[in-house]
This record gives C-alpha cells, sequence and structure tokens, in this order.
C-alpha cells in the first residue's frame, strides 16, 4: 500500500496510511509506540480541531471567509475518504481500522504537526511539540533543513534558551492558517492579515465567460486558477493590487498588472465593505464602514 502511494507521488497519504497502521493496528508493538503515545487523541481532535467542528460551532465564523474554507477543508477530506474505501488495497491493508474517525485523525495530525524540509513533510517525534509562538521580529520564523549528507536534519533555535525554559517557535503564518489548520490563532501575529476569498469569476450568482480571453489574462496576471485568495496586510500594498487586478479580470475591465487606480478601486472598497458588513451588528452607514 505504501509503494501504491508513493509511485502515485501521494506522499501525504503514504505519511497517513503508516500513521494509522502503526497507531491502530501495531500499537505497543511499534517501534514508535512511546511518541504515538504522546498524540493528541481522537478526543482531543474533536474538540480542537477545525476538521471536526460542526456547524454550529463554524457559525462563531459567519463574518469570515475562513468559514468557507474550513467547510471546504471538510468537504474535500470526506470525499478523499470516500474514494479511498473503494481502493480493496487500503481495505485489505488496514481493515478494520480504516474508519472515518481514525482517517480524519490521521489527517489532522498530520496537518497540524507537520514538519518541513527539502519539500516534503515529516511526523518528528518531539520537534512537532514545540508550541508556536508570535515573535517580535518577523524575519525570526522557523526552519529545518538536511545537511550535506541527507542523513541529518537541523532545526535551530530562534534565540537562546535557559535551562527549564519553554521552547518556542514562529511558525510565520498568517492566523487563518493557524486556526485552519490547528486550531488556534496568536496575538499580535506579525503575518496575520485579511483572508479574502470566494471571488471567484463565476460568483455573485453572475456567469461570466470565461473565454482564452479571460485565461490568458489570468496568466499574464499570475493567476493559476478562477477563484485565488487573497491576504490583505496593513502597510503592505501588493494583495490590494493582485485584488484589484483579479476584479478587473472579472469585471471584464481593460487593464493588467496595474494595480489599484480609479477605474477599479470602488470595486476594491466594495469587496472590503462587504466583508466588514459581516462582523457589524449595528446599523452604520457606508461611509461609517
Amino acid at each position: 500500500l505504501l509503494q501504491k502511494a508513493q509511485s502515485a507521488r501521494d506522499e501525504f497519504h503514504s505519511l497517513l496510511f503508516f500513521l494509522i497502521h502503526h497507531t491502530f493496528i501495531l500499537q505497543e508493538q511499534s517501534t514508535w509506540w512511546p511518541y504515538l503515545n504522546l498524540l493528541p487523541t481522537i478526543f482531543n481532535q474533536k474538540n480542537a480541531h477545525p476538521l471536526w467542528f460542526n456547524t454550529d460551532q463554524l457559525d462563531f465564523l459567519a463574518g469570515s471567509d475562513l468559514r468557507n474554507r474550513i467547510l471546504n477543508y471538510q468537504k474535500k477530506v470526506s470525499q478523499t475518504y470516500a474514494s479511498l474505501l473503494n481502493d480493496p488495497d487500503v481495505v485489505r491493508a488496514l481493515s478494520p481500522v480504516f474508519t472515518f474517525d481514525h482517517y480524519m485523525w490521521a489527517h489532522s495530525i498530520l496537518d497540524a504537526r507537520s514538519i518541513w524540509w527539502d519539500g516534503k513533510r515529516h511526523l518528528v517525534p518531539l520537534l512537532d511539540f514545540v508550541n508556536c509562538e508570535a515573535s517580535k521580529d518577523i524575519h525570526s520564523v522557523h526552519e529545518s533543513s538536511s545537511d550535506t549528507t541527507g542523513k541529518y536534519v537541523e532545526t535551530k533555535a530562534r534565540k537562546n534558551v535557559l535551562a527549564g525554559e519553554q521552547v518556542f517557535e514562529d511558525y510565520g503564518q498568517p492566523n487563518h492558517i493557524y486556526f485552519l489548520y490547528h486550531g488556534f490563532i496568536l496575538d499580535n501575529n506579525l503575518h496575520d492579515c485579511a483572508l479574502i476569498d470566494d471571488l471567484s469569476i463565476s460568483s455573485d450568482g453572475q456567469v461570466y465567460s470565461v473565454g482564452e480571453k479571460s485565461r490568458r489574462r489570468l496568466h499574464v496576471n499570475g493567476f493559476n486558477n478562477l477563484n485565488p485568495s487573497f491576504c490583505i496586510k496593513s502597510g503592505a500594498s501588493s494583495e490590494l493590487d493582485n485584488l484589484a487586478n483579479f476584479l478587473r479580470i472579472k469585471r471584464n475591465i481593460p487593464g493588467d498588472n496595474i494595480g489599484i487606480t480609479d477605474d477599479i478601486c470602488q470595486e476594491v472598497v466594495d469587496v472590503i465593505k462587504l466583508r466588514l458588513r459581516r462582523y457589524i451588528v449595528d446599523n452604520y452607514t457606508d461611509e461609517e464602514i
């Protein structure tokens, strides 16, 4: 089964199948059991990870584009599990432990705890127990890298640590990523930004022709799909410019890679204003928003 996943270049599921096999089949017989036995349980994950959240819990995010992103995340994971149930190799290798709860648990563990280097994810005992803390230096982000032999990987602390002091890392991500895959957010996160999603060219109840011209413009402006997301940050204009470039294509307004100018400014304002209104209970005017 692992060879099949690897030959399909599905490294995520190679690791996921390995994790399920060692955790729920081998259990104490696994070499990795001392580590596996320390991981959050299914009960822990159901109460802490957004992959498990129900619609009542997600309603607290009703004003944010993150709510739909979590729903799409849950849907994709559920569909992948249903597809794998039709794979006889998966069923034969992991039955009877290949349950929906076990799959969800393994998926959420990998999403929350993977350590990356050389473009690949890994589970690293103990290193993945290092918690996240917001740094005062935006460039102080954790990094793991392999040495020249490829046998060892090094992760350096971002500051001196005293004996007995807890070690922290700055994962270097905005809060919507932290919440989506880890279930937490940070105060004073220098990497944070406002997520703007769901601006598909065929959204807003209108049908736009996605012809060759529009696809060419998407490519010219650096977009590789019809529904890109944007992360707007105070003091950084580049993402606002990207948003403006996409809205021009969406509304069939001429001009490529020119950012925010008078021709698209109101469209950008309307997108942001719509999202601000979702959070506001009182009747504020457009000018007050």
